[in-house]
């Protein structure tokens, strides 16, 4: 990640999104996001945890004050992340894996076309991790990484947003919305499936 102020902004989505982690969970009409890492990465990459955490008070307000203290540096290795997550910081101590990645990114990689490095470690996380999709965000980069970036969505059957700076904290939502609509699709499909069976 690159520059001050993008990072400060994009800081500003995820604690939103972070606060009302708990709130949501209280309803019984959303999507209730039950695990959850955060991985930073630049020339080198961090994970807030080496493990998937369940989500509580406690580890929303840890991963808040870790988010806190990244800063912007240096190169955008765009595999890092990947690998870090299918290396276990994806997966919960008691085998719980992720089921969908949010990727958001300013800049290219910072690698040749086409990327390779990046695209192979991304489909590899994501088979490691039960063929996941992975929700790629484009925000304040260059349009010329659309391509690597929907390319990489669609081998993992994930999707693909580019957003200006004031939108970033509706894609990040969004991927809570895209998660639900999916639990709701197949929540219908298995009642309509129990209402054929009753039917014979």
């Amino acid at each position: 990640m690159a520059g001050e102020g993008r990072l400060r902004l994009f800081k500003d989505a995820v604690l939103h999104f972070l606060k009302n982690l708990i709130a949501q969970r209280m309803s019984p009409y959303l999507y209730k996001l039950t695990h959850l890492n955060l991985i930073a990465f630049s020339t080198n990459c961090e994970a807030a945890h080496k493990s998937l955490q369940p989500v509580s008070p406690a580890v929303v307000a840890g991963l808040t004050g870790w988010l806190a203290r990244i800063k912007p540096d240096g190169q955008t290795h765009s595999w890092l992340p990947f690998e870090m997550a299918r290396d276990g910081a994806g997966t919960s101590d008691d085998g719980t894996t992720v089921d969908r990645i949010l990727f958001i990114t300013d800049g290219a990689p910072s690698e040749m076309h086409p990327f390779q490095r990046s695209l192979d470690a991304a489909k590899a996380a994501s088979a490691a991790l039960g063929d996941c999709p992975i929700a790629c965000v484009a925000y304040g980069s260059p349009v010329d990484v659309d391509g690597f970036l929907k390319e990489l969505a669609n081998e993992t059957k994930g999707t693909f947003d580019r957003v200006d700076i004031e939108g970033l904290r509706e894609a990040v939502t969004a991927v809570r919305k895209a998660k639900e609509a999916d639990e709701k699709r197949l929540a219908q499909a298995k009642l309509e499936e129990e209402e054929k069976l009753a039917d014979k």
